[in-house]
Formats: C-alpha cells, sequence, structure tokens
C-alpha cells in the first residue's frame, strides 16, 4: 500500500519476489515488519499519506456516519507451487459490483427479502460491528455475497417439490431440504465480510472463530463454486458426512440414559460427564444465533 501521486489516496499493489532485506534474522524480521506493517492499532489508524492518527472514536463515528468504504486489494488463486497472489483485473473488479436492484431481484422470491432486520444492540458482549455502523444482518455480507445466498435460498427452497416431481417420497424430499437448509448455514458462516485470511495455512477462516462479531478491516471472500476452503461443495460434503455418521448408530442398542443435575452432587459411576461453565450473559448466544436464522 502506498500513497498516490496526489497523496489524498492510495494504491495496492502485490510484490512478488521481494528481495531479502537484513544481514541477520533479526534485521530481516524487523524489515519484513516494516514492509508488511498495516495501519491499524489499539490506538486507531495511522494515515499513509499524512502523520495524522485517527483514534478508534474517530473511526466509529466515520462507521455509524456510514463513511466507511472497501476495496480489494488481492486476488488469491491457485499456482503450481501453492497459493499465488495477484492484483484483481478490471473485469474481477466489475463484477463485484453488485446494485441494489440486483439483490431485490434476487430476494424477491425470498420471504421477507433482502436481511435488513437489525442487529443486536450496541452493548451485546462480544459484538462489536454495531460500533462501526454495521445495524443490520444485511450489512455483514458485501452485495455479492448477499446476492450468491439469495440464489442458493432460492433453490434449495424449491429441492422438496422438485424431489417429489421426481418420484421420490415426500419424506426423502424434506430430508434432503432440511440437509440442504444446513449447508446454506455452513455456507453463511464461510460468505460473510467477517471472514479473514489464515495466514499461516493460507486458507478462509469462517465467521464464527470464536462466539463473537468482531469488526475484520482485512476481510477475505470465497467463491462459492471455487473447490477451495469455504466453498458451497464443502458445506454439502461436511453435511454429508454427519448424516452418514449419524445413520451408522445401531438402532438395536440400549438408548443411554441422560442425567442433568449438580456435578457437585454425582453418586454412582457415569460413562460420561460433560460441565458447562456458568457463562450467564457473558456470550450472546442467542443473539449470535439470529445470524444463522435471519
Amino acid at each position: 500500500m502506498e500513497p498516490n501521486a496526489a497523496r489524498d489516496g492510495v494504491t495496492f499493489k502485490v510484490e512478488s519476489d521481494v528481495p531479502v532485506q537484513g544481514a541477520n534474522a533479526a534485521k530481516r524480521r524487523a524489515a519484513d515488519e516494516t514492509l508488511g506493517g498495516g495501519t491499524m492499532s489499539r490506538a486507531g489508524a495511522k494515515c499513509p499519506c499524512c502523520p495524522a492518527q485517527m483514534t478508534m472514536e474517530d473511526i466509529r463515528f466515520e462507521g455509524q456516519a456510514k463513511r466507511l468504504g472497501a476495496a480489494m486489494t488481492a486476488v488469491v488463486v491457485d499456482g503450481p507451487g501453492g497459493k499465488e497472489y495477484r492484483d484483481p483485473t478490471p473485469h474481477e473488479l466489475a463484477v463485484a459490483g453488485v446494485t441494489e436492484a440486483d439483490l431485490e431481484s434476487a430476494f424477491a422470491e425470498v420471504p421477507f427479502g433482502v436481511p435488513h432486520e437489525p442487529l443486536p444492540r450496541k452493548e451485546a458482549p462480544g459484538i462489536r460491528v454495531p460500533l462501526y455502523g454495521f445495524t443490520r444482518w444485511s450489512d455483514l455480507f458485501t452485495p455479492r455475497q448477499l446476492l450468491a445466498l439469495a440464489i442458493l435460498t432460492r433453490v434449495v427452497r424449491g429441492v422438496k417439490a422438485a424431489a417429489i416431481a421426481e418420484g421420490y417420497p415426500e419424506f426423502w424430499g424434506e430430508a434432503l431440504w432440511a440437509y440442504l437448509a444446513l449447508a446454506n448455514d455452513r455456507q453463511i458462516d464461510y460468505g460473510s465480510a467477517v471472514c479473514s485470511w489464515h495466514n499461516k495455512a493460507e486458507k478462509l477462516r469462517n465467521t464464527f472463530g470464536r462466539f463473537a462479531l468482531p469488526i475484520v478491516w482485512d476481510y477475505t471472500e470465497v467463491n462459492p463454486f471455487s473447490g477451495v476452503t469455504g466453498d458451497y461443495g464443502g458445506a454439502v460434503e461436511w453435511v454429508g458426512k454427519v448424516c452418514t455418521h449419524l445413520a451408522s448408530v445401531p438402532t438395536g442398542d440400549a438408548l443411554p440414559t441422560v442425567v442433568c443435575g449438580s456435578a457437585a452432587a454425582i453418586e454412582g459411576q457415569y460413562d460420561a460427564v460433560a460441565t458447562d461453565p456458568p457463562y450467564y450473559d457473558a456470550i450472546p448466544y442467542s443473539d449470535l444465533m439470529d445470524f444463522f436464522y435471519v
């Protein structure tokens, strides 16, 4: 990232074969940190064009005024030796431009339309995005991601009727519809603007690495039909694996006895004891699960 000629904005480019700088490991590490250093810190953001420093309060104010944006900086592709990184092409920049009219058309056959339902209040623990102006569930997705999710939802909603029309029993159609709905949920987890890039493994990191919705400054977007981590084929495959595993459980065996009670008052012998810490309201489970419900 470098300031442009007028120093009123920045340009992004991918550098390949960057020469090694520094005579020893410490100097090379320092050179790498200087070259790859970002602008964000806990104190705020440093302007790359001038000495100005924006505090976190400044950034949140701009976000709540809807003045935060995003720019495509790099494209990741598979190469002969692994992942390769390059600048986006004009075509890739153009196809990312999905209009509001495109979304309204895509969601026309989806109940309740575009998911503009409000996010939880700003004070919800772990849900930090409202502080930066993300006030609706739809704000957590790029327009292109929303368009893909609308199409997947619309198609899955027709699976049951299509299966019955092909001669499958109704309960088969119901099961296929339900399982693919779960695959959609998994795809949503890997298809939001809260996904980040796993530098060491060089793959997409899903939305919920923990029970929180933090702000992500450098998010990663996956092609849902690319055959890589986070695509729709993988979502269907993982749901299928769970179904296969559950179907292999013997049905003739004796059912287990589950006892719910205090772990401090256990008497007798048990095959397994599962305890859950008293989180109380430290983790907003129901608010976070609305991510999938909505």
